[in-house]
């Protein structure tokens, strides 16, 4: 049995531009869909399998109500100039933003999910659990250590505005991911460069949820939000 034909088997059917985002990456990134692990406004992500290892596929939806949504985020940034105001221009451009941010982000030192592909609507990347079990997100299974995780936030903030020039732009307990009581940050598509005219208000805006966050774990620690009028005194 072909690949399209399994999925559409086992995972129902997929529209034809997921079909064949998921074929072109097939055999060289993944040898078995399996099921979905997180659900999304704009993205399902399904675990995938390429050997004795796993992986996670996250699949944008092409439909016109999530573009609306993310067209402000991708217009602005130079690095999508070119991509026209249509939702299949604009929803391609969201999984490869997400791509390029998550580099972005591992460079600096910011845990991310490793990206691995990214093909039309559909990202490959580093699959974050044990056996076939998303770890969950700090909502679910707040940190035992809050102290050490806002060190390690607080950090992953600086870095990404002082040296990947990025601002996560929905950085909240439902971005954050426990993974053996160790951070990990999803959901990065949506981040934005310095140059970006949102930039500013979406960091204050981190900063704030975040902090505020921590407050609630117990941890009354306001130096991000110190460093931030700093930044905001010097742009």
């Amino acid at each position: 049995m072909k690949p399209r034909e399994e999925w559409k088997v086992e995972q129902g059917v997929f529209d034809k531009t997921t079909l064949s985002a998921l074929y072109k990456l097939y055999a060289k990134h993944f040898d078995r869909l399996r099921f979905v692990i997180a659900t999304g406004k704009e993205a399902d992500v399904y675990l995938a399998e390429k050997g004795e290892g796993k992986v996670a596929i996250k699949l944008y939806r092409m439909v016109a109500r999530a573009y609306k949504d993310i067209y402000k985020y991708i217009n602005g940034d130079p690095r999508f100039d070119h991509v026209r105001n249509r939702p299949r221009d604009v929803i391609f451009a969201w999984a490869k933003k997400e791509y390029k941010n998550l580099e972005r982000a591992s460079k600096v030192g910011v845990r991310v999910p490793k990206p691995i592909a990214v093909e039309k609507n559909a990202l490959v990347m580093e699959f974050i659990g044990e056996n076939d079990i998303p770890a969950p997100t700090a909502n679910k299974l707040p940190p035992k250590n809050p102290i050490a995780w806002r060190r390690e936030v607080y950090k992953w903030v600086r870095n990404l505005w002082n040296k990947a020039n990025l601002v996560h732009g929905d950085l909240n307990k439902f971005n954050l991911i426990n993974y053996n009581e160790k951070p990990v940050l999803i959901d990065i598509s949506q981040a934005v460069l310095k140059e970006h005219p949102l930039s500013m208000k979406l960091l204050e805006r981190d900063v704030r949820i975040i902090s505020n966050w921590f407050n609630k774990l117990g941890v009354d620690d306001k130096s991000l939000i110190k460093w931030y009028e700093r930044v905001k005194n010097e742009s």
